[in-house]
């Protein structure tokens, strides 16, 4: 029985967090999808899946980083923030605070945030 608790333990952790790779995919798309719509994209090589190839590039080296402890978990709460962003740079919700600062842990120098 405590075998099952620790195995099924171990997946919910694991379920809770988000894997570098994964988390400059994702963003990398949310943030294009943003930018095109908001009439941005130009400055981020142009077309969509320029600035996905650009983006994406930028953020894993970002995580992958020397300074940076990634987090995965603030990392996920990361991606569902990406969805209040208005073109106007601000979240529908008005919160200044924001799990993308927490990716790298609080050591890091700087950070990532959706209105970026």
């Amino acid at each position: 029985m405590n075998r099952n608790l620790t195995v099924l333990g171990l997946i919910m952790l694991t379920g809770c967090s988000l894997s570098e790779e994964k988390f400059a995919a994702q963003s990398a798309e949310k943030a294009c999808s943003l930018y095109e719509e908001c009439g941005y994209i130009e400055y981020f090589g142009g077309t969509y899946d320029a600035c996905v190839t650009q983006m994406e590039a930028a953020t894993l080296a970002y995580v992958n980083s020397a300074d940076c402890e990634y987090d995965g978990s603030a990392a996920k709460s990361c991606l569902s923030e990406w969805d209040d962003v208005t073109c106007e740079g601000t979240t529908e919700t008005g919160e200044t605070d924001s799990a993308c600062d927490d990716i790298c842990g609080s050591s890091a120098d700087g950070g990532t945030t959706p209105a970026e």
